[in-house]
């Protein structure tokens, strides 16, 4: 039988085997992340159809080659591996058309990490009409051990460090809002062109870069040559911030190096901090809170405060202000002040209202407007609240008082006094028989429910005569 012609049935084993995965091994996980240069390159080889080859313990298969379709020049081949105690099957595809020759593919094919010790990659696969039998060309690569990839990295590090010489400026003094520079200069110590050499910068809390632009950049480094990279960054706070490390990657054979920036230059003989930038000014911290009972009603007090505070190191002129929620009524203390804060001094704005209406009730959010003498301006406000608010409670009478009775609120909204009295006399029935037995008590209910329809009935009928 023609193979070709066992094309459908071929695609569809190959997507049963997709879906299930690497469900047929008995353990471990594939994965398609990989660091190249922690793998020790084993070899390359041609593998046909069925052909199986033995590297480093596992015995590589090749069981089934497959196109996609007629219209699509992606290829597939399913690769089977196994060791003495597991087994995994993956499908690898090249698109077949961006195959060139002299072109080293390790880097740019369809790879399968299996149980984290062997790397396959497959750079070429060849499924046409043309040979009498697929293949496919494979590299395969064996994880280094701990030592070795602890050597390894040892090896890298020490060779960064001899290659490229980074220094960096940018620890020094600013008042809130001016710019401070920060400056990058990398040195290549060795006589070789290095190309699209990373450099990931981070900024410290509450800094932006001023003007605006892209800080994680890409240079080409001649040998024996130097570049320097300078960018400003503004400060919103005041305050002392760390600067954080530069990150810098060289990919150099096949293999990438890092390095972390963590120490920086002093500037103008600034031997204290060199890798931090202080940042002049007020600094104000506001806060709200608000005293108020567990279970609160119209008509309640609530007990508010707003402590505002300057942990900067420059005084400012404050305007503080907070707002009342809906229909509360101020019946103490100050929502408003203004006054010139210095620095580590502080004010505090007690006072106390009544709600006067019931449901969710919002608080709004205090404010605290400050300016200094550098006309540095800003505004900082707390965060608002929601109260729940019930009803108001009723009146007792002296007679509920005695028994320890206390009565409901009366939902019903109607100006007929006569109904108004008769819900009354109803609740303080029922609030001195609660304490009866159940069988007395549902007797004594059905008689008050029969007393309540008579009632009702002669009412009614008085207002019709």
């Amino acid at each position: 039988m023609n193979y070709y012609r066992l094309q459908p049935i071929i695609l569809l084993l190959i997507a049963s085997i997709a879906f299930i995965g690497v469900a047929c091994a008995d353990d471990g996980n594939t994965t398609n992340e990989t660091n190249v240069s922690e793998w020790t390159h084993k070899g390359n080889y041609t593998l046909y159809w069925g052909d199986t080859i033995k590297v480093s313990g596992y015995d590589i298969e090749v069981e089934d080659f497959s196109k996609a379709s007629e219209f699509s020049d992606i290829k597939h081949v399913v690769v089977s591996v196994k060791n003495s105690t597991t087994s995994w099957r993956s499908i690898l595809s090249v698109n077949n058309t961006t195959i060139q020759p002299n072109v080293d593919y390790n880097n740019n094919t369809a790879s399968e990490v299996f149980n984290g010790s062997l790397k396959i990659n497959s750079f070429e696969i060849v499924n046409n009409e043309s040979v009498s039998t697929p293949y496919t060309n494979i590299g395969v690569y064996k994880a280094k051990d701990p030592e070795e990839l602890k050597t390894f990295r040892k090896i890298n590090k020490t060779w960064i460090n001899t290659t490229l010489e980074v220094k960096k400026w940018g620890g020094q003094d600013v008042y809130i809002n001016e710019r401070a520079r920060i400056t990058l200069q990398i040195e290549n110590l060795k006589d070789i062109d290095f190309e699209n050499i990373k450099i990931n910068e981070s900024l410290p809390e509450h800094f932006v870069v001023d003007p605006d632009k892209d800080v994680n950049i890409s240079m080409d480094l001649d040998g024996k040559s130097t570049k320097q990279f300078s960018y400003h960054i503004k400060s919103l706070k005041a305050g002392e911030f760390k600067l954080p490390p530069t990150h810098i990657a060289l990919t150099h054979l096949g293999i990438t190096y890092h390095k972390n920036i963590t120490e920086y230059e002093p500037i103008h003989n600034n031997t204290t901090k060199p890798s931090w930038i202080t940042v002049h000014g007020p600094k104000l911290n506001i806060t709200k809170t608000i005293d108020a009972p567990k279970d609160l009603k119209v008509d309640d007090v609530v007990n508010i405060t707003v402590d505002v505070q300057n942990t900067g190191d420059r005084s400012a002129t404050v305007n503080i202000e907070d707002r009342l929620p809906a229909k509360a009524e101020l019946i103490e203390g100050n929502i408003k002040d203004s006054l010139i804060l210095h620095p580590s001094q502080k004010r505090i704005l007690d006072y106390s209202i009544k709600m006067k209406d019931k449901g969710n009730v919002i608080v709004p959010a205090a404010s605290a407007e400050f300016v200094d003498q550098k006309r540095y301006s800003d505004t900082v406000r707390t965060e608002r609240f929601m109260l729940n608010v019930g009803d108001v409670p009723v009146q007792e009478s002296d007679e509920l008082k005695n028994i320890g009775g206390k009565t409901e609120n009366n939902t019903k909204n109607t100006s007929n006094s006569n109904i108004k009295e008769q819900n009354q006399t109803e609740k303080g029935i029922f609030e001195k028989v609660k304490s009866l037995p159940n069988s007395a008590y549902d007797q004594m209910k059905s008689m008050v429910d029969r007393i309540n329809g008579i009632i009702s009935s002669f009412i009614s009928d008085i207002q019709d005569f």
